[in-house]
């Protein structure tokens, strides 16, 4: 977080309010607009939220025209005159914090005492004096920066490279926040933990709160700002900290303004507080109509303008404010009081499915009812006319869709457009949904719930007793069925039994291709495999918790939480391919030429050859 004035930029500012003609003087400010091609051999793309979805963690730039965002997974995001720019990933971990001293130069710091510099075409990795995580970054020059992290770790940077500047004990500084060129600095972080430069020397002060501060920022001396868990606010105005009327019990993660009668702090469930010199409040306008998740970190480069006759001590504020945070969200909070979500999404609810008959028709669902259509080109929000949680899509044909969720939810349409809620005579949450045609249909779900229909009414199934996650089926007369505990249950012969299981770990999905071709997934990499036998365990390269499983005549693909990682199973063994996504995978549908992904915060991926 920075916040500076430059006199382009409130140039450029008054000429897009109509404050002075446009003309030459504005046509010349114009800023080109240059676009990452993809990695070499990539395949994979985000399509939902655009430009991406991964959690944004810091923010930072020169203008309102030109900032700059990173997070989870080494994403980058850069933002000239309001269109997105993702640069190619330099690193694999999280990145915390950014600082742009000017538009060609940004530095970048992150996990594992990562720092990047850009200072031509890519970004470059710099020699780091630690190894621990380092969260936040202030300069007020490139020759005057100033990093902090993991472990009490404070380092700094003259412009001849970073060394080691200051350890504070054992607790994570979670931010930093310095005075023009350094005059004095303040670091914050776990267990109230608080580090002070009084210009020449850094050393540490008793801690006024028990509590995690998240977020330090001043405007000038003795007006400091510091924000943390539970709501917590305090102000420093040179005779100590002390705290502040909270207007909330959200844990805050970032306090940033232009002076002390114009501040902002975020923070979870979607927390915009603003300072006005007298009290905290929440943000004015429609700030708060944003979509539900984090926001980490904000930014503004706002400026002064002094004022004559009786306003003479009024302030003209000259640029947007900037929050990024969970999901991709970058927000800004205008100069004329107007709240825009920059992040292009239909819903930013968890997805939990996705099912298409062809690659131009694709559905995906998930929580608070959310229904997305994919028709080849773009895709939108469908009203089902339902708020429960929905957990599975299935396609008996295009025009012919079923959807489940919780409380025994079932949606019924027959043109993606106009959905009917079937009785399903259960208050169950509903798993999953497939079957082998439009007459033999399966629903699943807790409590030993299996319906079926046969193109007409549900009926309640009698089987084996437990909770059920998935269902996949070769033929009508040879379902398959898994759940927890290890559960695997085949209707075959015209009834319903339990198969002996190699596992009693929890089974969430199962797929297959045939008869004889059938995989289940579960927890702590659990993959199974049916030959037309017996279920046999197959050794798979990660613990992690495995949600979805699908593929195709040669090929399987796993997901789950696994960063973002798919699985690839070619007959002989399993290979990774690792998607930009930092989320939990939950939903998988292969179209023959691509694969589609889903997940948390409406993420969607797709893979493709």
């Amino acid at each position: 977080m920075m916040i500076r004035c430059c006199t382009k930029f409130v140039l450029r500012a008054l000429c897009l309010l109509g404050v002075i003609a446009l003309g030459p003087a504005c046509e010349d400010l114009g800023e080109d607009v240059r676009v990452d091609p993809p990695g070499p051999g990539s395949s994979w793309a985000w399509v939902h939220p655009r430009p991406q979805g991964n959690t944004l963690f810091g923010v930072d730039g020169t203008s309102g025209f030109d900032i700059w965002a990173v997070g989870e997974k080494g994403v980058i995001v850069r933002y000239r005159g309001g269109v997105p720019t993702v640069h190619s990933r330099p690193v694999d971990v999280d990145l915390h914090g950014v600082f742009n001293p000017q538009s060609s130069r940004v530095y970048v710091v992150g996990d594992g005492g990562t720092i990047l510099f850009l200072g031509g075409a890519a970004f470059a990795v710099v020699p780091s004096p630690t190894s621990e995580d380092l969260f936040s970054i202030w300069g007020s020059a490139s020759t005057n920066m100033i990093a902090v992290g993991g472990a009490g770790t404070v380092i700094t940077n003259d412009g001849s490279g970073w060394t080691s500047a200051f350890v504070a004990g054992s607790s994570e500084l979670r931010s930093v926040w310095g005075i023009g060129s350094l005059a004095e600095a303040y670091a914050v972080g776990d267990n109230g933990a608080l580090v002070h430069f009084d210009g020449t020397s850094w050393a540490s002060e008793t801690p006024f709160t028990s509590s995690t501060l998240h977020g330090v920022w001043a405007d000038h001396p003795l007006d400091w700002f510091a924000v943390g868990a539970g709501g917590e606010i305090w102000h420093n105005r040179g005779a100590g900290w002390y705290p502040m009327i909270s207007p909330t019990t959200d844990d805050l993660y970032s306090v940033f303004g232009s002076d002390n009668d114009y501040v902002f702090t975020v923070g979870a469930a979607d927390s915009i507080y603003f300072f006005d010199g007298a009290r905290w409040t929440p943000c004015p306008g429609i700030c708060l109509a944003n979509p539900d998740g984090t926001l980490h970190d904000g930014w503004g480069l706002l400026c002064s303008v002094p004022l004559s006759g009786p306003s003479a001590s009024a302030s003209v504020h000259c640029s947007s404010q900037f929050a990024v945070g969970a999901a991709g969200i970058v927000a800004e909070y205008d100069l004329l009081n107007r709240f825009t979500i920059h992040t292009r999404a239909e819903t930013f609810a968890h997805l939990w499915d996705v099912d298409g008959t062809l690659g131009t028709n694709v559905y995906a669902v998930g929580d608070g009812g959310a229904i997305l259509h994919f028709d080849g080109a773009d895709w939108a929000l469908v009203p089902g006319g339902v708020t429960e949680n929905l957990h599975g899509v299935w396609l008996a044909a295009p025009d012919d869709i079923y959807v489940v969720g919780d409380n025994g939810q079932i949606l019924h349409s027959n043109d993606g457009v106009a959905w009917t809620p079937q009785t399903s005579m259960t208050n169950e949450q509903l798993r999953a949904v497939s079957g082998t045609s439009a007459q033999n249909i399966y629903a699943v779900g807790t409590a030993g719930t299996v319906l079926r229909s046969t193109g007409g009414a549900w009926q309640p199934e009698s089987v084996p007793a437990g909770n059920y996650n998935g269902v996949w089926g070769a033929a009508a007369d040879d379902v398959w069925f898994v759940g927890e505990g290890g559960l695997i249950v085949h209707f075959t012969l015209g009834s319903y039994g339990a198969v002996s299981s190699p596992v009693a770990t929890h089974l969430t999905a199962i797929w297959g291709s045939g008869p004889d071709r059938i995989f289940a997934v579960g927890d702590a990499g659990l993959v199974l495999h049916y030959d037309g036998s017996e279920w046999k365990t197959m050794v798979f390269p990660t613990s992690d918790n495995l949600t979805a499983v699908t593929g195709n005549g040669t090929d399987v693909f796993v997901m789950g939480d696994t960063r973002g990682v798919a699985f690839r199973w070619d007959g002989n063994a399993w290979s990774p391919h690792d998607s930009p996504a930092a989320n939990r995978m939950t939903g998988l549908w292969h179209s023959g030429n691509a694969l589609f992904v889903v997940g948390e915060s409406g993420n969607i991926l797709t893979y493709g050859e």
